[in-house]
């Protein structure tokens, strides 16, 4: 019998693979990741993208199959995101959990960093790594930002994230989804999300390793280089409050 897929949507460094990483070591549940992006290519454009979960969770001897859909993924999969819901729906029994990021500048900022380096991820053997001493400084263009593999002004960025937001928000209202902060559920202690994740599939949670760590715990102030520009690009806008947070 096929695994029952979890499909968790975010826009990207909200601590996903921090949860997921916790989440496969469960013996119940089953974690890919993002098997539509483009870094792991496992999803080549081709066929049904609802199938091609189901396939993957197929091939799975657990319960539960979790796998990540981003929101600048809609790009590679020709589906709309309602349609693309409406077919995990079909497909079987489907769970969606909604991991948002309220900070979304800092998104940016952490994207761009990890550009930089070379280094998405930061991830011990047995236990989380150290955080870094000392943080690594970016431009943050507010004209023509690169990110997700495109350009755009900042705000347009950041017009889209609260679209997305809002478009998932509404397409799972009657679906019961699993709602997660990142600011309240995963940067205090992973295991929050964890253990809130385990109860609402009815399954206890086992002890588990936190292996990952944070890519950029400092203020903004220290990360952005232009930071003066970029906080006059956001002045009076409602994402000013975000170079603070």
């Amino acid at each position: 019998m096929a695994a029952a897929i979890i499909c968790m949507f975010h826009i990207g460094r909200a601590g996903s693979t921090v949860l997921g990483d916790m989440l496969n070591q469960h013996p119940s549940i089953g974690w890919e990741g993002e098997i539509y992006g483009p870094r792991r290519q496992l999803w080549h454009g081709q066929g049904d993208p609802a199938r091609f979960a189901w396939q993957r969770a197929a091939s799975l001897p657990r319960r539960w199959y979790g796998f990540e859909f981003k929101a600048f993924h809609v790009r590679f999969i020709d589906r709309t995101l309602e349609e693309l819901v409406a077919a995990y729906r079909a497909g079987g029994t489907a769970r969606f959990v909604i991991l948002r990021r309220e900070n979304t500048l800092r998104k940016i900022v952490s994207t761009a960093v990890a550009r930089a380096t070379g280094q998405f991820h930061r991830v011990g053997r047995t236990a989380a790594p150290p955080e870094p001493g000392a943080p690594v400084r970016v431009r943050i263009d507010p004209h023509a930002h690169f990110i997700d593999r495109e350009t755009r002004p900042l705000v347009e960025f950041l017009e889209g994230f609260d679209r997305f937001h809002a478009a998932i928000d509404a397409i799972l209202a009657a679906d019961a989804p699993l709602r997660l902060g990142y600011e309240t559920d995963v940067l205090g202690d992973p295991q929050l999300a964890y253990r809130a994740t385990c109860a609402w599939l009815g399954e206890d949670p086992v002890p588990v390793v936190m292996r990952f760590a944070r890519t950029t715990p400092f203020p903004l102030r220290d990360v952005i280089e232009n930071y003066g520009e970029v906080a006059a690009a956001l002045e009076g806008t409602r994402w000013a409050w975000m170079l603070d947070g």
